[in-house]
């Protein structure tokens, strides 16, 4: 079969399909070789305690819903509470592979949307967007199982974000700002979407020709559950001198963010974006027929634009004192590529040079490629640190012997947490038969 016989062959949903299928594929297999059957970081203290709950029947939406840092994470907790009840115990190792399909989804849609969008340009952003969401920089959500709400986030978010900026259903655009109330118990910064999906539905009824009756009323209904969760955000004392302190700090952290895979290459990439929208503001010839002649696509290209940069910024916010660029966030920035290719294609006033795209493309790569390179010792020490921690913890629970597990604690901390912290939650009794991680030896 030729390459035009196979383009001709492929539709977005397959493209789609395939995406999902190659996510699941490497995923599974970085798990298959480096992830460790053993709870670590957040997962000794709030995982376990919403275990308990559910042990002990006192969970309720109120703890569903309840603060974890600064962050509500009902979704994660429903996931894992699910997973805990169907297995009758705690087994962090399938659960890092029952969570391999959420992400796989979200970039599964990527790769679809890619295809439709990015015009003569679409097989290229696909693979960036692969590339982008299998390269191992992102290893601390790959071999965590704590880490979904990130993926509970990008799911959601990508998925309303396309639906009220594409869709022409009524009932769908209803739906979607209804479904708006949720966003922000996948993680705080599910509270930028909702940013996002005010201004998709302010450009619809701005749209002369669409009907405004129930923008109106979707982005009432959106503005609510702003309202709602900005009064109810969680501010936790002890994270605030993590923040930026004063603008120049934030600006030096945004700016170091932007240039994400590695500067200068991210800023290239947002100088293309910024240069294709301008010059297509430029060739106007008023500003009314800004809103007048914005396409679906172009909505669709603009709220991804404004959520990449929210990300970025919130982080820099939040995170300048601390692990800016962790691991953890890899995948909320990686966003940017699709979205580049995608912003390209929406608005298509300049004509790139095949030899000026191609070095672009290379530079990309190579970006990428440095940011995996710079993550790679880093995972391995965690995959070395983890596997020590199971180690540790399984022989002290053989052998019934805490001062064995304390006297191999690492400057406080065995693996990812505190020896005493751990051993309290193997031997608590509504655990202690239920650490399917260590295969019945806390039962003994």
């Amino acid at each position: 079969m030729t390459f035009k016989k196979l383009a001709d062959s492929l539709s977005p949903t397959r493209v789609g399909v395939l995406g999902f299928l190659i996510i699941c594929i490497v995923h599974g297999f970085y798990v298959w070789f480096l992830a460790v059957d053993v709870p670590m970081w957040d997962q000794w203290d709030a995982e376990a305690e919403w275990y308990k709950r559910i042990v002990d029947g006192s969970f309720d939406f109120s703890s569903l819903v309840a603060p974890h840092n600064e962050h509500r994470i009902a979704f994660t907790r429903f996931f894992n509470g699910l997973i805990f009840k169907l297995l009758g115990g705690w087994s962090p190792l399938f659960l890092i592979y029952a969570q391999i399909p959420l992400i796989a989804i979200a970039v599964g849609f990527l790769c679809a949307w890619s295809f439709k969008f990015a015009g003569n340009r679409n097989f290229l952003a696909v693979a960036f967007t692969l590339l982008a969401f299998t390269a191992p920089y992102s290893w601390a959500n790959i071999l965590s199982a704590f880490q979904n709400q990130f993926y509970f986030m990008i799911l959601l978010g990508l998925l309303l974000i396309y639906l009220a900026a594409i869709s022409e259903r009524r009932w769908v655009l209803m739906g979607t700002a209804v479904s708006s109330f949720i966003l922000p118990c996948t993680m705080a910064g599910g509270i930028g979407v909702l940013a996002v999906l005010m201004g998709v539905l302010i450009l619809r009824i701005l749209k002369a020709r669409e009907g405004r009756l129930i923008p109106i009323f979707a982005l009432l209904i959106v503005a609510g559950a702003f309202v709602l969760h900005a009064m109810n955000m969680v501010r936790v004392p002890g994270h605030a001198p993590l923040h930026a302190q004063n603008l120049t700090e934030f600006i030096i952290a945004f700016a170091k963010l932007l240039g994400w895979p590695e500067f200068p290459i991210g800023f290239l990439l947002w100088a293309v974006i910024i240069i294709h929208i301008g010059r297509w503001l430029y060739r106007l010839e008023s500003f009314k027929r800004m809103f007048r002649d914005l396409s679906p696509q172009q909505r669709f290209s603009l709220a991804l634009i404004a959520w990449c940069a929210f990300n970025a910024a919130a982080t820099a916010y939040a995170r300048v004192h601390a692990d800016l660029t962790s691991a953890r966030y890899q995948q909320s920035f990686a966003l940017i590529v699709p979205t580049f290719f995608i912003t390209i294609a929406s608005f298509n006033v300049l004509d790139l040079k095949p030899r000026i795209f191609h070095v672009g493309s290379i530079l990309l790569f190579v970006g990428l490629a440095i940011k995996t390179g710079k993550e790679l010792p880093h995972m391995s020490a965690s995959v070395a640190d983890t596997r020590f921690a199971r180690a540790a913890i399984a022989e002290a629970v053989k052998q019934d012997n805490f001062a064995l597990l304390k006297a191999k604690d690492r400057d406080g901390k065995v693996g990812y947490f505190n020896a005493e912290r751990i051993w309290g939650q193997i031997m608590d009794p509504r655990l202690r038969d239920r650490h399917l991680w260590l295969g019945g030896a806390s039962s003994k």
